[in-house]
């Protein structure tokens, strides 16, 4: 992990701007490195960089990288260029429509779609125009698990952000949202509010939900402030902490400062010399990557999330919020058994039959196949 941070420092080394400084990455384990580079999703960087070391890579790594970035970058053009053809088609039914994150953040902060990779296309639209969105889509050739065009649809809806529809021509990936946050992460601001500004969001909510498991997020923060500087940072901490998204922000922009070495203006560095609580995460998540940890999962997950917000109102109402959502049906349910409307109160019973059968498939049956490896001959168990 040193290494591939040294790499990523590198990048943002403000010589870079007006030179080509070299760097030294020592001697690192290069499988390891780039194992990290591709799981953290810092491939078009670190390819980018590999260029400038002193330190040599071995040609079997430079040629895995080097393909790994020419997909990356085949991928990221496809998508850009489906994104374009779904924003016209949504605009030509004259429903409003905002990109998120993917190529669109690509362009605002990188300045270049292949310098980021992108996993699939976030769309923000109005509540009220999901079903037409979804017609338009439909006729695009995306499908998704629950059906929109269901009054029964109406619920999932209100309870959630967003519902994923993949393409059946190219295996995109669209996530049509109806809200920038679930709504245990409400940030205060509506769609028409955006719209009016036509602004691109990259909120630190997802990253958030995910504990910064990933480098990505943290370049992504660090890449926006530094290519937009003129940001008036008065104006967005206070929009943050009206929002209650304060910490979250916090966090975000401490380990951008930790991990490649961003300059902190003065006022964020007064506002985490008032939150030590945002410390504390920040340097928690730093020792996760540290370690290579996995991401959080179950109670120490949930618990880690109520701490990033700094209201006592927003922490009970988030603990509420994720201990009623483990019993509240949802579009996965509905996705893994489709039941007659007059028949959706039995989604209650489905839900903890569903998330025991993937409980069972996740650890319970690979379990028993490890015992069943140890018994004695003459033995066996059915998993």
């Amino acid at each position: 992990m040193e290494h591939l941070l040294v790499c990523l420092r590198a990048w943002f080394d403000p010589a870079r701007v007006t030179s080509r400084p070299e760097f030294s990455l020592g001697n690192p384990d290069w499988g390891r490195f780039e194992e990290l580079a591709v799981r953290h999703g810092v491939v078009p960087i670190v390819h980018t960089m590999l260029a400038r070391a002193r330190t040599a890579a071995p040609h079997k790594v430079l040629g895995a990288i080097q393909s790994r970035f020419r997909m990356s970058t085949g991928a990221s053009l496809y998508q850009a260029g489906e994104l374009v053809t779904i924003l016209g088609l949504l605009a030509s039914a004259y429903i409003r429509a905002l990109a998120l994150k993917g190529p669109a953040f690509a362009v605002a902060a990188y300045g270049k779609v292949a310098w980021r990779e992108s996993c699939d296309l976030d769309i923000l639209i109005s509540e009220s125009d999901v079903e037409r969105a979804a017609a338009v889509l439909a006729a695009r050739g995306y499908r998704s698990e629950i059906n929109l065009f269901d009054r029964g649809s109406r619920a999932v809806i209100r309870a959630d952000k967003d519902v994923t529809l993949t393409s059946e021509s190219s295996d995109i990936e669209l996530e049509l949202h109806w809200r920038l946050t679930k709504p245990e992460f409400p940030v205060g601001m509506t769609f028409d509010e955006l719209w009016l500004r036509r602004v691109y969001v990259q909120l630190p909510e997802g990253c958030t939900t995910h504990c910064w498991s990933s480098l990505k997020w943290i370049c992504d923060i660090a890449q926006f402030v530094r290519v937009h500087g003129d940001l008036c940072w008065s104006g967005v901490l206070s929009r943050a902490r009206t929002a209650g998204a304060l910490r979250m922000l916090l966090v975000g922009l401490d380990l951008a400062r930790r991990v490649v070495g961003m300059e902190l203006p003065a006022e964020v560095m007064r506002a985490l010399d008032e939150d030590s609580e945002a410390i504390r995460l920040s340097h928690e998540a730093m020792e996760r990557l540290a370690r290579d940890s996995s991401e959080l999962r179950g109670t120490e997950r949930t618990l880690t999330q109520i701490r990033y917000r700094e209201r006592f109102l927003d922490r009970a109402r988030l603990f509420c919020y994720l201990l009623a959502r483990h019993a509240r049906p949802n579009s996965s349910d509905h996705g893994w058994l489709r039941l007659p409307r007059p028949l959706f109160g039995l989604y209650y019973l489905v839900r903890p039959l569903r998330l025991m059968s993937e409980r069972w498939r996740e650890a319970i049956r690979p379990a028993l196949r490890n015992l069943a490896g140890i018994l004695p001959r003459g033995l066996s168990i059915r998993a």
